[in-house]
């Protein structure tokens, strides 16, 4: 089985992201960036034609930025293909997460919650938290 990596962001942010991958997760996965109107204008036809050049066996996980943004709409049109996983409000947590799990199977629907469950516990106001380090410890 054959997983596919597909981020798709306003501007650069989908670069990033596969810089990241790329930095964490080296020659794991192939992985498409798609910065919309940046590098691309006809963001619409380069997704199209990553998505309908791999084969219907092949998984393809999708990311985006912003939920109900162009970008969002335009990968949301495939959600009816056999093994095609859309995310949005995309962080890098989420994507590790996801990437880390089995390349030999396809995701499930329980995997994909709990990890979504998990890495939303990643967003954190770390001004908010408390240090367990006292100042008597120098």
């Amino acid at each position: 089985m054959e997983k596919k990596v597909l981020i798709v962001t306003h501007s650069d942010l989908a670069d990033g992201f596969k810089a990241s991958i790329d930095f964490f997760m080296p020659g794991m996965y192939e992985v498409k960036a798609i910065c919309a109107f940046t590098k691309c204008n006809n963001v619409e036809e380069e997704i199209a034609e990553f998505i309908n050049s791999q084969s219907s066996e092949t998984e393809i996980i999708a990311f985006s930025d912003i939920t109900f943004g162009s970008v969002n709409q335009w990968l949301g049109i495939y959600k009816e293909r056999p093994h095609y996983h859309l995310f949005s409000g995309t962080n890098l947590p989420l994507i590790m997460s996801i990437l880390l799990k089995p390349q030999d199977e396809y995701l499930t629907v329980e995997t994909i919650e709990r990890c979504i469950e998990e890495c939303s516990r990643s967003v954190v106001y770390v001004n908010s938290l408390t240090s367990d380090v006292s100042d008597d410890d120098e």
